[in-house]
Order: structure tokens, then C-alpha cells, then sequence
């Protein structure tokens, strides 16, 4: 994952990225654009940039306050908002560009080498996932990436860094994954769900 630092000023919010080189910084910007045009709850972008003072390269977006849902906020009222959102976003239609392949999958792999235990078992869910339907998913969706915007019970969406066509309920079984509450009393399942939070796990 890209390491990142974030400020304010003023009205805008501005996002250094220690690894300049990773594609993933132009594709933010890209990525929230086109999702804004969709009418989807994200921050405006402007510009993307680099500070030589700090030698960074940056992404700015318009400053939107957030308040942050937590675990001991988790109901089926917020699952059912979250798995909506989801939803919603699947039915973008972004040019793949692989993406998924080139990066997602790999680090996934990289990730399976300090399990070996499990390695061989991942391995095979993780190719009986590559012929699942693609859609278009946020790639990174957990509690640390959405929230409620201030003085509402609207979620907002950010941190599209890993956005791409992928694996159709590749967000739900993330989000569920994520969380340490029993996902199981929250929302219904099915077979293929399950096998992508047992990857992720």
C-alpha cells in the first residue's frame, strides 16, 4: 500500500505520497473525477503536483468534514448503507487497465509468502476469483475510508488509490474482512463471498 500524509489549508485538502512513483497517485485524482461526475458523495479534485520542497508529489481535493464511524457504530442500518454504496459503484464503467493484475494481485501474493501455511490454499481461491465477474470496486473499502459527512447520515466516500475493475463483491467481502464484530449476523452471504473473505483473512 502507498504510505501517504495529508493537511489542510483552508479549503483544501492536500495528500503527499512517499512513493511518487507508484501509478496509483495519478489514477486518485482520475479516479474521484470521474465518480464525482457520477454523482457519487467524493471530495472534488484539482490538480495533481509536486512539492520540491518536500519532494513529493500531491493530489488536492476540496476539504469535506468527516466524522468518523467506528466499529461500535456498526448496525445493519450502516452495513445496509455501506453494501448500497458498494453496489452503486459497481455499476461504474471504468476502461480497464489492469490494474488488478499488475498490482493487486500481486501484493495479495506478496502477502501470502509470510503464510505459508495457507499459501497453497490462497493461491487457488485466489485463481478461481480472477473468473469471477469484474466490475468496477474501491478496492480498499473499510471503515477507514468512508464516514459520515459532518452533520449528516450521508456516507462520503475517498482513497481511491486502489480503485479498478476487479472480482463482482471483491468491496463487500473487504469490508466484512475488516471488521473484528462477526460479519455473519449482519448481512447475507453466499458461497463466493465467503471464499474472498477467507482469502483476505
Amino acid at each position: 500500500r502507498i504510505k501517504s500524509i495529508c493537511y489542510k489549508d483552508e479549503n483544501i485538502f492536500r495528500k503527499y505520497y512517499r512513493y511518487s512513483n507508484d501509478p496509483s497517485v495519478d489514477r486518485e485524482g482520475k479516479i474521484a473525477n470521474i465518480l464525482l461526475k457520477e454523482e457519487f458523495p467524493v471530495a472534488k479534485h484539482y490538480k495533481t503536483g509536486y512539492s520540491d520542497e518536500k519532494q513529493m508529489r500531491f493530489n488536492e481535493f476540496d476539504f469535506v468534514e468527516i466524522n468518523s464511524i467506528t466499529e461500535d457504530d456498526i448496525d445493519k442500518e450502516v452495513v445496509s448503507k455501506a453494501l448500497s454504496l458498494i453496489k452503486h459503484l459497481q455499476k461504474v464503467k471504468y476502461v480497464e487497465d489492469g490494474y488488478w493484475n499488475s498490482y493487486y494481485e500481486k501484493d495479495l501474493i506478496r502477502c501470502l509468502e509470510y503464510s505459508p501455511n495457507l499459501k497453497n490454499d490462497s493461491i487457488k481461491l485466489l485463481a478461481e476469483i480472477k473468473n469471477y465477474p469484474k466490475m468496477f470496486l474501491h478496492g480498499d473499502f473499510s471503515l477507514k475510508n468512508f464516514g459520515y459527512r459532518a452533520n449528516t447520515k450521508d456516507l462520503f466516500l475517498y482513497d481511491f488509490q486502489t480503485a479498478c475493475n476487479g472480482p463482482i463483491d471483491w468491496d463487500i467481502a473487504y469490508f466484512m474482512a475488516t471488521l473484528s464484530i462477526p460479519y455473519s449476523n449482519l448481512f447475507e452471504y453466499d458461497e463466493r463471498i465467503l471464499a474472498m473473505i477467507k482469502l483476505i483473512t
